[in-house]
């Protein structure tokens, strides 16, 4: 491993060695990183737009063989000072931020790193759908859902012919914090981490309505997955500029991702994309091994390069097509994208009570949890809700030889030998 070499004005910091509960098998994701997390790279610097005025970069410290977690060699320089740090039971490791100034390098931050530490930058990660959503068009005024009617993604899923609709799954959306005053948002838990602040985001709005909007209330569209348990889980800030992504830091990533799993999560739908980073990929990868299924949007920018946390193995990476099952044109693509969902001219909830159009992998994402939701309330496991999806998908006349398509429910649940009988939400 590079050792940082030491200076004399080098602040020492001491961690106290902690016992840890143990929260599952040691399954190969614990452990140390390997020597290159620790190399620290001095081109790239936190890209948060919301901060500009300081840098920030992750110490992760992994729990040690007898289960604790400390450091003796973990030294930051004079201008460096944590912000915070906490035990990430996802990561199995103490994950700290520090934050220096603007443009300060990984160097002068960080001067020693114990062996099997990692240190990366902050990384920001931004929402993937079109954040200026169409609310010129008139929807029939029709009961019981007056909109849904132009939901032509619930009808091409076969969502009214699946049984239970996701009862007994629960569902993560990290994301931006949603309009929960919503007439069609009633049912949405809101899981904090009080870090985010207190902002409404449009993108967390998009996302709980295409999942979660009540049905059959008389009033706006039908969720894909009503009778699933949805949490949101604000990890993003909102926009300051109408039109632009909401973003998301890592250290906020990881700390929903804690707080999901320990509120009994099965499903994490994470609608945003950005640059790979070691401590979101071990993030993802745990999350796989405790069992829970990772969905990620593959990007709005219409290339074949990898964007992350989609491009993971162990995460099901989207990419979005319309109503005729073409792809969107500005979907990413690509051997990283693994199956194709409705993403266009999707219409859902948005702040202030209202509905509207939007567009984006996010919304394709949000569909793919909605579908694993639903066959994972009768599936054994989420993984074998997955796996009879993926199945299913690569049997469509749409699939290609790499890019399953989203098939309908009763196509997956054909699978598990289980019919298609309406019984309602």
């Amino acid at each position: 491993m590079l050792r940082w070499a030491l200076h004399a004005w080098s602040v020492v910091v001491v961690l106290v060695m902690i016992a840890l509960p143990v929260y599952a098998e040691d399954d190969g994701e614990c452990g140390p990183f390997p020597a290159d997390a620790a190399l620290l790279p001095t081109t790239r610097a936190d890209s948060d737009e919301s901060a500009p005025d300081r840098s920030e970069w992750l110490v992760v410290l992994p729990k040690l063989p007898d289960g604790s977690v400390g450091a003796s060699d973990f030294r930051l320089g004079p201008e460096a000072e944590i912000g915070e740090s906490r035990f990430s039971p996802v990561l199995c490791a103490t994950i700290v931020r520090v934050v220096g100034p603007p443009g300060a390098t990984p160097e002068s931050l960080i001067a020693s790193l114990p062996d099997g530490a990692a240190a990366v930058p902050n990384d920001v990660y931004q929402t993937a759908a079109t954040n200026e959503p169409d609310t010129s068009r008139a929807a029939p005024a029709q009961r019981p859902d007056p909109y849904r009617l132009l939901q032509y993604s619930l009808d091409r899923v076969g969502a009214d012919e699946a049984p239970l609709r996701g009862k007994g799954v629960r569902v993560a959306i990290l994301d931006s914090r949603p309009a929960l005053d919503h007439p069609d948002l009633a049912s949405v838990e809101l899981l904090e981490t009080n870090r985010v602040g207190q902002t409404v985001g449009l993108h967390g709005t998009l996302i709980a309505g295409i999942l979660a909007a009540t049905p059959d209330n008389g009033f706006g569209i039908a969720g894909l997955a009503p009778a699933a348990s949805v949490l949101a889980v604000p990890v993003c800030r909102p926009a300051k500029t109408a039109g632009r992504p909401d973003l998301c830091q890592l250290y906020d990533l990881v700390l929903g991702a804690d707080a999901a799993w320990a509120a009994g999560a099965q499903i994490f739908n994470l609608s945003l994309v950005g640059p790979p980073n070691v401590v979101l990929e071990r993030t993802v990868a745990r999350l796989d091994k405790l069992g829970a299924v990772v969905v990620a949007a593959a990007g709005n920018e219409g290339v074949e390069e990898p964007r992350y946390p989609a491009a993971y193995a162990s995460v099901v990476s989207v990419g979005a097509v319309d109503q005729d099952d073409e792809r969107w044109p500005r979907s990413n693509h690509g051997a990283s994208v693994e199956i194709s969902a409705p993403g266009a001219e999707i219409v859902t909830t948005v702040p202030g009570g209202g509905f509207a159009f939007s567009s984006g992998t996010s919304l394709a994402t949000a569909h793919v949890t909605g579908a694993l939701a639903i066959v994972a309330s009768q599936a054994e496991t989420t993984h074998d809700a997955r796996r009879v999806l993926f199945e299913a998908g690569h049997a469509r006349p749409e699939a290609t030889r790499t890019q399953a398509a989203l098939p309908t429910i009763c196509e997956a649940l054909a699978r598990l030998q289980i019919g298609c009988e309406p019984t309602g939400p």
